[in-house]
């Protein structure tokens, strides 16, 4: 878990108060990367870089968002959206993908948004699409996959 505060961005305005969320991606450029934005921001950032460690930290806090990457070696994003949902959480859901090994992103991300995701986003993204997406997810209503109930076909 890593936690680094940083004075906001002068001139970047967010539009709603300050969030807590917790990022999650196996890949330490990225997931520092959406930290230190997200941070600038002016909202309260923890990250992790598996999705045991995720699991780890959402049983300890709540969050308002959860961004998280969809493939992961340990536990997925898939898993952590499922766990979110089953346990009726109002956290908000930011799934990102670059695709993987077997799967093209555009699959993995859709997968995202029928398991309960409030907005997806493909890697890499800049600060304004990220920007973008935080407020979607956050804005976004939710859907039955959203609000715990099992999507079709599973």
């Amino acid at each position: 878990m890593t936690s680094v505060e940083l004075e906001p961005v002068p001139g970047l305005a967010w539009r709603t108060k300050p969030l807590n969320i917790l990022v999650v991606d196996d890949t330490d450029q990225i997931r520092m990367w959406c930290h230190l934005q997200l941070q600038k921001l002016g909202h309260k950032v923890v990250s992790a870089s598996s999705g045991i460690e995720a699991e780890r930290i959402l049983h300890l806090r709540s969050f308002d968002l959860l961004v998280t990457d969809v493939i992961m070696p340990d536990r997925d994003g898939l898993e952590l959206i499922l766990g979110l949902r089953r346990s009726r959480s109002a956290t908000r859901i930011l799934a990102m993908s670059g695709g993987g090994k077997f799967t093209q992103d555009a699959d993995c991300l859709k997968l995202a948004t029928r398991l309960g995701a409030h907005a997806v986003v493909t890697k890499p993204l800049s600060l304004e699409r990220l920007i973008e997406k935080v407020a979607e997810a956050m804005d976004a209503e939710d859907t039955p996959a959203a609000s715990g109930s099992r999507p079709p076909g599973f």
